[in-house]
């Protein structure tokens, strides 16, 4: 698969797995025994290179911005 085609706004697809996940770093440590430092040497990636889904990312940005307003 294309890096390019592994970030999905709702999800981002596992180089490693193929498994479509909202939250990377825990996938690969949990399944792959991974950090996300390896992934990104591993496959290449730039180091802005996300570690959860583009909208799960924005939905607990407001989330956490709800809390500190109330």
């Amino acid at each position: 698969m294309p890096v390019s085609e592994s970030v999905l706004p709702d999800r981002l697809i596992c180089l490693e797995t193929g498994r479509s996940i909202k939250m990377l770093k825990r996938h690969l440590k949990n399944l792959l025994g991974m950090t996300v430092e390896e992934y990104r040497a591993k496959w290449g990636l730039p180091a802005d290179y996300p570690t959860s889904a583009p909208e799960y990312q924005l939905a607990k940005q407001r989330w956490l911005t709800r809390g500190k307003l109330h």
